[in-house]
């Protein structure tokens, strides 16, 4: 299988809780240029059924840009693809255009080198009623029938 560039293109943080890096998942890492030239391709052979990276990979030249061609033809689930699907490719000139990276000023530098760290919330730190810190309990947990209870 391949590697998104999407994912690669997140904002990347060190967790000390569980002492390695993560990436939030809530970044935009993908936008629609306002102007793109593109083909249609219509899927015709059995082997991309399901297979947006190998369509990527005969495109592009990368499998890497499979979530591109997902996200711009409104497909969530690759098994949604199927034969005499028409596709809509961008060019492979403006194909980079699709994926963003994150900015520098969402960021904070950390502690260790490429790599981020958010300021860690604390129990006297204002946050909505929703969201815990490690540590916190707002429930119980029933042993004898396994309820969680708020």
């Amino acid at each position: 299988m391949y590697q998104s560039l999407i994912l690669e293109n997140k904002t990347r943080y060190y967790s000390d809780f569980l002492q390695d890096v993560i990436w939030n998942l809530y970044d935009t890492t993908y936008t629609i240029p306002e102007y793109f030239d593109f083909k249609l391709y219509k899927v015709s052979e059995e082997k991309y059924i399901a297979r947006p990276d190998l369509i990527s990979l005969d495109f592009y030249g990368d499998p890497g840009y499979a979530d591109v061609i997902c996200k711009l033809n409104g497909i969530s689930n690759p098994f949604e693809l199927n034969i005499n699907m028409l596709l809509a490719l961008p060019s492979q000139d403006c194909v980079q255009d699709f994926i963003t990276k994150p900015t520098v000023e969402d960021q904070e530098s950390g502690t260790k080198e490429g790599e981020y760290k958010p300021k860690p919330k604390t129990k006297n730190s204002k946050r909505k009623p929703n969201e815990s810190i490690v540590g916190d309990k707002r429930f119980k947990i029933n042993a004898a029938t396994g309820i969680i209870v708020y």
